[in-house]
């Protein structure tokens, strides 16, 4: 038998072992009682509405893409994605006609070069044989090779600019048909840091209202928060959670939804088992104190929830100690008083603030 045996051996046991592991974690994840089900009704729902869904017809409900259709011609999840796949497209088209190209040449020059490297030696007297034969054929169609290598690159370079400027080009068509928000709003730049107990938003509106004489919609302000990203981000998925929480609340229910509700809480009380103790210290070991902690605040336990936030530092004070970046956006009511809102600000050199 082969000299690494037990190796192999050693080798498929531990695979054997990990493997039982993470069937036995699986299972007792899928064993465990169902702790936060508000949220993991929203996750799913939130799931199921990223899909990407035909464009709706009618009062029938918006259907899934179907996996047949062709992403390089069909405008799915915007142009990116259509552009991407038409670059799989290109990548393809290219090496097959790199290969293509090789085996016309072979044919028609020698075909040693669809051999050289596949020959095998069976003794040291032939792979000497090999080794002179190879030599002997690179050196003769050395020309041939090189020739080649220069016909790809300028071909390779012709066809990826030619490539490149049909992508742009397609895209500036699609954004011409399409109307989307960016056609409402203006960038400016190198305006002025200001801070957030201004009223900094009101200030650009009537800043611009006056340069361009055109009404202002809205203005959004690029911040500065990445000393308070942590803050901000806690703030806006509490407030994400009040305003789920209180339209769970004031929405409807049908009595049928409520019965199943109803079942789906019953059966998740009586079914179900507690975490298995290995498995909770090894999950606390891999993936962090974090996870355990937010397992604990959905049960309704641990330092989260009302009481962190609390504590936590004043939105108020840190929204007004916060500092602006040097960019923002303005909002126009239609495209073409947005374009003309530009212009006339570009010809007098420019916003003023």
């Amino acid at each position: 038998h082969s000299n690494f045996f037990y190796t192999w051996v050693l080798c498929f046991l531990g695979a054997t072992a990990v493997g039982a592991l993470v069937i036995a974690w699986v299972v007792d994840l899928a064993r465990r009682p169902i702790v936060n089900r508000r949220a993991l009704d929203h996750a799913l729902t939130e799931r199921s509405r990223k899909k990407p869904h035909m464009p709706k017809d009618g009062d029938t409900p918006r259907a899934l893409w179907p996996i047949t259709t062709n992403l390089t011609a069909t405008e799915v999840c915007g142009p990116g994605i259509r552009l991407a796949f038409q670059f799989q497209v290109f990548i393809m088209v290219w090496a097959l006609i790199v290969a293509i190209s090789w085996y016309i040449l072979a044919k028609n020059t020698d075909e040693e070069l669809l051999k050289l490297g596949t020959y095998t030696a069976e003794n040291a007297r032939q792979n000497c044989i090999v080794v002179a034969f190879g030599y002997e054929t690179q050196r003769r169609l050395m020309f041939v090779k090189t020739c080649y290598m220069v016909g790809i690159y300028l071909f390779s370079f012709a066809f990826s600019v030619g490539f490149s400027i049909r992508q742009l080009r397609l895209f500036q068509d699609t954004d011409q048909e399409q109307v989307t928000y960016k056609d409402f709003a203006a960038r400016i730049y190198d305006m002025p840091i200001m801070q957030g107990s201004e009223l900094c938003e009101e200030e650009i509106r009537k800043a611009v209202e006056e340069a361009s004489g055109q009404k202002v919609i809205g203005v959004s302000i690029c911040w500065d928060f990445k000393e308070h990203c942590d803050a901000v981000m806690e703030a806006l998925e509490g407030d994400l959670d009040t305003r789920m929480q209180i339209r769970a609340q004031t929405t409807p229910m049908s009595p049928q939804a409520a019965q199943a509700a109803m079942a789906t809480a019953a059966q998740e009380e009586e079914g179900g088992h507690e975490q298995c103790w290995a498995f909770s210290k090894i999950e606390e070991k891999v993936f962090g104190s974090e996870v355990k902690e937010r397992l604990d605040s959905a049960r309704g336990e641990g330092p989260h929830g009302s009481e962190a936030s609390e504590e936590g530092p004043s939105i108020e004070r840190m929204l007004h100690e916060m500092k602006s970046t040097t960019q923002a956006f303005v909002v126009f009511e239609t495209e073409t008083k947005r374009n003309l809102a530009v212009a006339k600000i570009m010809e007098s050199e420019g916003l003023k603030l």
